[in-house]
């Protein structure tokens, strides 16, 4: 697994569309990437991980799977329905009443199982 890097990320709807809506709750997903340096052969990689917010909140995702036929970037996407951002706002947003304006961000990806099929 020493050939493949992992990566996620956390973006509004808005910000995948490049629009601009005027709602005050915008659906968030969090885009998993995987990252082949070389060629794996015609495999499938399956993933689980846990995602940790600087809020201290942890998410744990399941049976995430990449195709890296070839030597690139995979990604899937993952929306975030039922995960509360207590205290904090979603990168872009401008803060509600009673909310800091502190962005919520990712502060670590952890892999807990990978397997080449």
């Amino acid at each position: 697994m020493s050939e493949v890097t992992f990566g996620v990320k956390l973006i509004t709807l808005n910000d995948m569309l490049k629009v601009q809506d005027g709602s005050d709750v915008v659906p968030s997903f969090l885009i998993f990437t995987a990252r082949a340096a070389e060629n794996l052969g015609k495999r499938l990689l399956w993933i689980d991980a846990e995602v940790e917010f600087c809020n201290g909140a942890v998410r744990k995702f399941k049976n995430f799977s990449f195709h890296l036929l070839t030597k690139g970037i995979e990604a899937d996407v993952k929306k975030l329905d039922d995960f509360a951002f207590q205290g904090f706002i979603l990168p872009g947003d401008a803060p509600r009443d009673g909310e800091a304006p502190n962005p919520i961000e990712i502060t670590k990806l952890k892999i807990t199982n990978s397997e080449l099929k």
